[in-house]
């Protein structure tokens, strides 16, 4: 707090966003975020700006004051389990009873509801309780299919995140409502756009204020890209649309392990310069420093399929790699996601890289 303290809207927006490229943890680590005694008080939060969040994007009052306040008088909100605490009831969806418990707790299982409301539900089945939702807040309505008719406001935030009614809630329903909290996640705490809000900054100044005081460690995922010229030419590169833009998390110092789709991990480099767009990248040619949109590619084709306006390049010093991709290193038990730049909170799967190619930091 005292970094943003008395400052400006701009220094506070850089020291956010200085702050989430730095988090240790990536935002895919919501989807394994559970319930317990001491992290109630997070969880209310988060499902609360994520109500709040398809709100605002509706039209509608945040109300996020509203949710997160636990001493206002009368009916203050509760996190709802979707499935009732009912083994017998879903013991076919499950491993154990172990296993359904632990589940419910987990966030693809959870809502918030006023108190009362909270209260009254919790011994009904889900079949049951899914009609009385039609009356709670959004993130709840989304659960039956009366949400998706006549509600013009809501259809392309379902559409765009992936809310569908669910008749019968199962195991496969907690981990698609992660993923459909995952995806708001990634928007909400947007880099991007908290930078548009505070008004914007010159890139260098954000290289200076954002330099890294110590390596961290990416996973970077490199798909349909040329391999034998980032390599060559010393990059990695991604579409800033989706989770692209996060390839801007990386900065001078970090740490990246290069992985691909159905090959595995290829190549294990420092970044030595943070992103920047294709058309102000470029690389040295025989002394001479180029443009990397003038230089001629190993994979010609690959390099047509790229958008100019929208890739951008980091700068990588490679330590440790394969020639070719096909010699990729993977194993049963190593982690990959579905992002294009991401840290993980498990560094078991990066341990296994480093030792595989013979890397020490």
């Amino acid at each position: 707090m005292k970094d943003i303290r008395n400052q400006d809207c701009k220094t506070v927006g850089m020291v956010l966003v200085r702050a989430l490229r730095r988090m240790d943890v990536s935002v895919d680590a919501i989807t394994r975020f559970s319930l317990n005694q001491f992290s109630g008080r997070y969880m209310l939060h988060l499902l609360a700006r994520f109500t709040s969040y398809v709100n605002v994007k509706m039209g509608n009052p945040s109300q996020f004051d509203v949710y997160v306040d636990r001493e206002r008088k009368g009916n203050t909100f509760d996190i709802e389990h979707i499935l009732p605490d009912d083994y017998s009831s879903y013991q076919d969806e499950f491993v154990d009873a172990d296993d359904f418990q632990a589940s419910r707790q987990m966030i693809g299982n959870l809502i918030i509801l006023t108190r009362d409301k909270n209260r009254s539900y919790q011994a009904m089945h889900y079949q049951e309780k899914v009609g009385k939702y039609v009356g709670d807040n959004i993130l709840a309505q989304a659960l039956n299919t009366v949400a998706y008719q006549n509600n013009p406001k809501f259809l392309p935030l379902a559409q765009q995140y992936g809310f569908a009614p669910i008749p019968k809630f199962t195991k496969e329903s907690i981990a698609a409502r992660a993923q459909i909290y995952l995806q708001m996640a990634v928007d909400i705490w947007d880099p991007d756009s908290i930078k548009e809000i505070a008004g914007g900054w010159e890139e260098e100044t954000e290289k200076e204020f954002f330099k890294s005081e110590k390596a961290r460690e990416f996973t970077v995922e490199y798909y349909e890209r040329s391999w034998p010229d980032a390599l060559k030419y010393g990059f990695l590169s991604s579409n800033i649309g989706g989770t692209g833009k996060f390839l801007r998390n990386v900065q001078d110092g970090d740490v990246v392990y290069c992985h691909i789709a159905g090959a595995g991990f290829v190549g294990i480099g420092e970044c030595t310069a943070a992103a920047v767009p294709m058309k102000q990248f470029t690389v040295m040619v025989d002394g001479t420093e180029v443009p990397i949109t003038d230089v001629p590619w190993l994979e010609p084709s690959l390099k047509a399929k790229l958008d100019i306006d929208k890739e951008i390049f980091i700068r990588v010093d490679w330590k440790s790699f394969v020639q070719d991709q096909v010699d990729g290193y993977w194993e049963k038990g190593m982690i990959s996601v579905p992002m294009v730049a991401y840290q993980l909170t498990d560094q078991s799967t990066h341990k296994k890289v480093r030792e595989h190619f013979g890397y020490k930091n």
